[in-house]
């Protein structure tokens, strides 16, 4: 099982079991787990250094800073775990009962951090209680991308897989971008004393009023018609347990290099270029804001093109780009650069981060049958995650506070490169694949 061709893919419909209105449902109702998942991280990671002063107040910023995001990785811990029990149940009850339960559980997390005590009210309870919260949207998120990647591209139109699963990783950077213009918007407006003491908290509990929404969504669509008609042929294809896991490594490579773009790149670079260039907390979220907002429209080009000429020449041409780049952009932001050109930086990066993503989620999907899907797609994309993303932000603490940041930004490029080049390399297809028994037509 060298290449997403050779894989087989069980999309099976044979009639128009969708209409286009429950398409564009479906699409609302999965971007509205997808943006709340993303929001919540986006929040979290660019409001660090405020949760650290009011939940491990160490008398060290850097100390601070570090229980911040150990905390923050903690939530990673547990998203193998939601996504192998998640995305067990959605293979065996079906896709939409999974996507419900998900949605309920992240919005209950981000709630409950909006109203924590914080170390000074409540003692060591206080940071007990935020990495309870962060289990809960752990387990939840755990699920969310593979649930919602799975369910949007089978419900996806003939010769259209890959620009759906872009509509998929486009509100997800959604949800970054509307995460860190709410926490940019909230540190522009508010004072320095106000931010710490209860601004810190709205964008939480604003999170938290995003959950019912999506839930309500959710139960007005139908479920997959391609796990429907799965489930009516008891004879359908059944992968065997060593043809599941080779495809989950493959998974497992992807999804380390989304981690490593997300979590350290756009999760970590605020923070990054707050500590080692010299911006604003209100300037460095605004370039990410602008970084991530430029992934949109890149991821659903990307994922539309894909559609016409394969999978593999999106992921390779944005592969190159990284290795050729990644070097010279953390070197010119780590040595003086404006803040404009911190913008210029993280935007080139948002577009090749973009035209990789933007074809990753069919792709993925792609690689499995339906009986096995959810849960081989959900466990192996977040046990990547968790090892390549969850302590990312933790390590690029650590490293950058114990040496020089001149050394600091050789080891990320090298480790995006690394990464980029292994998911990459286990697509070896150039062309859309035609054959009925390859590519399965899905109404």
């Amino acid at each position: 099982m060298n290449s997403v061709a050779d894989v087989p893919v069980e999309i099976p419909l044979r009639r128009d079991a969708a209409s286009k209105g429950s398409r564009a449902l479906t699409i609302a109702a999965m971007a509205t787990g997808n943006i709340l998942e993303f929001y919540d991280f986006a929040v979290y990671a660019y409001l660090a250094a405020i949760i650290g002063r009011n939940f491990f107040p160490a008398g060290n910023d850097t100390v601070s800073l570090l229980s911040t995001f150990a905390v923050f990785g903690v939530g990673f811990v547990i998203r193998p775990l939601g996504g192998f029990v998640v995305g067990r149940f959605g293979d065996r009850r079906g896709r939409k009962p999974a996507l419900l339960l998900t949605i309920i559980v992240m919005a209950l997390g981000t709630g409950l951090i909006g109203v924590i005590p914080t170390y000074a009210q409540i003692g060591i309870a206080a940071p007990i209680m935020l990495a309870l919260a962060r289990l809960l949207q752990g387990f939840s998120a755990g699920a969310e991308w593979g649930s919602a990647a799975t369910f949007i591209v089978e419900y996806a139109p003939r010769g259209r897989r890959g620009f759906y699963g872009g509509i998929h990783i486009v509100s997800i950077y959604f949800g970054l971008a509307v995460g860190s213009g709410v926490a940019a918007a909230l540190s522009t407006g508010l004072s320095t004393e106000a931010m710490t003491d209860w601004g810190w908290r709205v964008p939480f509990l604003v999170g938290a009023v995003i959950g019912p929404l999506g839930m309500l969504a959710r139960t007005k669509v139908n479920e997959s018609p391609v796990f429907v008609e799965a489930q009516a042929e008891p004879h359908s294809v059944v992968e065997s347990t060593p043809a599941i896991l080779r495809t989950m490594l493959h998974v497992f490579c992807f999804a380390a290099m989304q981690a490593v773009l997300t979590y350290v790149f756009l999760g970590y670079f605020p923070t990054f270029t707050q500590k080692f260039a010299g911006l604003s907390a209100s300037q460095a979220l605004w370039s990410t804001a602008l970084a991530i907002a430029t992934i949109v429209p890149v991821g659903l080009l990307s994922g539309a093109i894909s559609d016409r000429v394969g999978r593999k020449p999106p992921l390779i041409i944005s592969c190159v780009g990284f290795i050729v780049l990644a070097y010279p952009l953390f070197y010119i932001v780590v040595n003086g650069a404006s803040f404009t050109t911190v913008m210029a930086v993280q935007a080139v990066a948002g577009m090749f981060t973009g035209l990789f993503l933007g074809t990753q989620p069919s792709t993925l999907v792609e690689m499995f049958s339906t009986k096995s899907r959810m849960m081989g797609l959900s466990t192996a994309f977040n046990a990547s995650t968790s090892l390549f993303g969850g302590f990312a932000p933790f390590i690029a603490t650590q490293f950058g506070r114990s040496h020089r940041r001149a050394y600091f930004d050789r080891v990320l490029c090298g480790g995006i490169g690394r990464h980029l080049t292994g998911g990459s390399l286990v697509v070896e297809g150039d062309r859309p694949r035609r054959s009925p028994a390859v590519e399965p037509q899905v109404a």
